[in-house]
């Protein structure tokens, strides 16, 4: 168990990669397409990414599957914060 999570550390940059490095382009997606299709798109590609992933667990095509999985991450994050600043004042978002 310990060697499988040892190997996972390497391949974390496909994880956090596009959840740093596509915040953006998806907040300009969010508003193009809407707060619930991008969360809904972003659901599905992170469901594609976590059905892969244990695929290929000790191998270097996980990556593909940790980026995917990321990026979903990220589409959803970035639309329910997107809702969230909707539905509060300016006042109440930064308590």
């Amino acid at each position: 168990a310990y060697a499988g999570w040892t190997y996972l550390t390497h391949h974390w940059e496909a994880l956090i990669t596009p959840t740093i490095a596509f915040a953006v382009p998806l907040g300009s997606l969010v508003d193009r397409l809407g707060r619930r299709r991008t969360m809904m798109l972003g659901a599905v590609v992170c469901g594609i990414g976590a059905a892969g992933t244990p695929l290929f667990a000790g191998s270097a095509l996980i990556t593909p599957w940790f980026f995917l999985l990321g990026l979903g991450w990220c589409a959803g994050f970035v639309g329910g914060t997107s809702m969230l600043a909707d539905v509060t004042t300016a006042l109440e978002r930064g308590r």
